[in-house]
């Protein structure tokens, strides 16, 4: 029914017997009453929007708790915004704060990184954008951001060790692509319609070539053992250096996924979530064995996630190095320790291929996809040597790491390494007793292989 809408008859109609009755203002398009059988009387305003085959409805609001003046006024205006082709009701606005933490909630919290991830957004992204509408935010602001982080870099200081800080051009390539992921999160959930950050390209970042010397690596090992740092992370700055895995995974490392018996660990990598069965030397044992536990984390902590944090391990480097800056001149980061370990194995003449298997690098091309096999015994034999040579660092004196010192070290354990495996195919011999003169020929020759060795 059509009529113009009055006070005084929106009081006294009556509600209909069965179902609902719609009055349509004659004063204002789109607006009407319904009633429902019950008595219940609501605004709405009906609207067809250009190209739309049907109408769609809005509810302006309850009667007596919305006026009919208002409700013409709603009409009006929602009218008006329909013309201009704006949206009938503006949206409801997100902070960016809020979006961060549904994002948390509902993504971040369940990757391995969540609290390292978490952290780079609330040191800098929160507390520049907290209130500010999620889809206002600009290229031009993101930009800013990042500048800020690279800018901190050059400017920050560590005031105890006073070294720069390690943020600069990584720090804020992480945060780039953090926040990368999170509008792509919003847009998905409907908070804005944009990602800015894919119209900023990341800023080439420098590679690191930072290794230690081997008088380095023996200073840092006695440092780590008589420093009054927790135990537990010395015994992670240990495995990392001796392991070569990434800091992170050695500080998330589970009894578990340790095997006593075989003397292997089940490490999951961090990046590509693929597993590697790392062997674990008998200097690696011995570091584990005071910490044994049956479940939970190696290196267990009250903390939110439940084990020792890479921050804190890395912390743990820059107060070693202030205590020996004279002999540790050059900064290095617990990363630093895996990529010394990697540049040991070839010097010590480990296989390439092996030495990527050992520090849980993917294998690219062919070779990654069809090569299954698991390498362990490879990898267990190039452990061994770099066990050996490591104790021969620690044991020796500084004189003998010096000039052609480190080189005889090396030689010496390849030589070590050569006699013991040529003792195990003497076993092996030994106890087989096939094809008795080809086993009394090679016999000899290990023999002999054995005492130029030993010389």
């Amino acid at each position: 029914m059509k009529l113009a809408l009055t006070d005084r008859f929106i009081k006294t109609v009556e509600a209909p017997k069965t179902g609902r009755a719609e009055y349509h203002d004659e004063r204002t398009k789109g607006l009407s009453l319904r009633v429902t059988q019950q008595g219940k009387k609501t605004f709405c305003f009906a609207y067809r929007r250009k190209g739309d085959l049907q109408k769609q409805r809005m509810t302006l609001g309850e009667y007596p708790y919305i006026s009919l003046s208002d409700a013409r006024n709603k009409a009006t205006v929602a009218q008006s915004r329909l013309h201009q082709g704006l949206e009938i009701v503006e949206k409801k606005k997100w902070t960016f704060e809020a979006v961060a933490k549904l994002y948390w909630e509902k993504e971040l919290k369940h990757i391995k990184t969540a609290q390292n991830e978490w952290r780079r957004l609330t040191k800098d992204a929160i507390p520049a954008w907290r209130n500010k509408d999620i889809s206002s935010i600009t290229v031009y602001d993101i930009s800013t951001l990042l500048s800020k982080v690279r800018e901190r870099a050059q400017t920050t200081k560590y005031v105890v060790s006073g070294f720069a800080s390690p943020l600069g051009v990584p720090g804020a390539n992480r945060l780039q692509t953090r926040l990368s992921r999170l509008f792509r999160f919003a847009c998905e959930h409907g908070f804005c319609e944009d990602v800015p950050t894919q119209k900023i390209a990341r800023k080439k970042e420098g590679t690191r070539d930072r290794t230690l010397t081997v008088n380095e690596i023996k200073v840092f090992w006695n440092l780590c053992t008589k420093s009054n740092i927790d135990e537990k992370t010395k015994i992670v700055l240990k495995l990392i250096l001796l392991l070569g895995q990434r800091p992170g995974e050695i500080c998330c490392m589970k009894w578990e996924d340790i095997d006593w018996q075989q003397a292997t660990w089940l490490n999951v990598t961090s990046k590509t979530g693929e597993k590697n069965t790392v062997p674990l030397p008998p200097m690696a044992m011995q570091l584990l064995e005071p910490l044994f536990l049956s479940t939970g984390y190696v290196f267990k902590m009250d903390n939110p996630e439940g084990h020792l944090k890479r921050h804190s391990v890395t912390q743990a480097i820059r107060r070693c190095r202030i205590k020996k800056s004279i002999l540790l001149n050059e900064k290095f980061t617990p990363h630093d320790l895996r990529r010394t370990m990697r540049s040991t194995l070839a010097e010590l003449g480990v296989r390439r291929d092996i030495a990527e298997r050992i520090i849980s690098h993917k294998i690219k091309g062919v070779e990654g996809v069809y090569d299954r096999y698991d390498y362990l015994a490879e990898k267990r034999e190039a452990l061994m040597l770099w066990d050996t040579a490591l104790q021969k660092i620690i044991e020796s004196n500084d004189d003998e790491l010096v000039g052609d010192g480190w080189a005889k070290i090396v030689q010496s354990t390849k030589n070590q390494q050569l006699i013991f495996k040529a003792q195990n195919i003497l076993r092996q011999i030994n106890q087989d007793h096939a094809m008795q003169q080809y086993q009394n020929l090679n016999a000899e020759v290990l023999v002999n292989v054995i005492a130029a060795l030993g010389k």
